[in-house]
């Protein structure tokens, strides 16, 4: 998902620049794309340490693992509901609905 959003961003900005622009633009997305997977995998990484460890955490304080399943499924239902919200739903302006400001005009 983040290099094609990284490729739709950089191709917009380039849009009506021509074929040199455009170039360019799948040039800085690959770039850009890159750096940010190479951060976002260092940070998943910290999942190999902090997922087990939340485990024991929650088996020393309750005895069993369930608050951190619970936890875990709050986190994952959050960054669910973030993604979609951003990147999935269809945005008033790509819909042609006029927004609030456009309607009172």
């Amino acid at each position: 998902m983040i290099p094609s959003i990284f490729r739709e961003e950089k191709l917009r900005e380039a849009k009506g620049t021509g074929e040199i622009g455009r170039a360019a633009a799948w040039k800085a997305a690959s770039l850009e794309g890159g750096a940010a997977l190479g951060f976002i995998g260092a940070i998943g990484a910290c999942g190999g340490y902090l997922i087990p460890r939340g485990f024991g955490a929650s088996i020393a304080a309750t005895g069993g693992p369930h608050l951190a399943l619970e936890v875990y499924l709050a986190f994952y239902a959050t960054c669910l509901t973030l993604t979609w919200w951003y990147y999935m739903r269809k945005s008033p302006l790509a819909s042609g609905t006029p927004s609030l400001a456009e309607a009172r005009v």
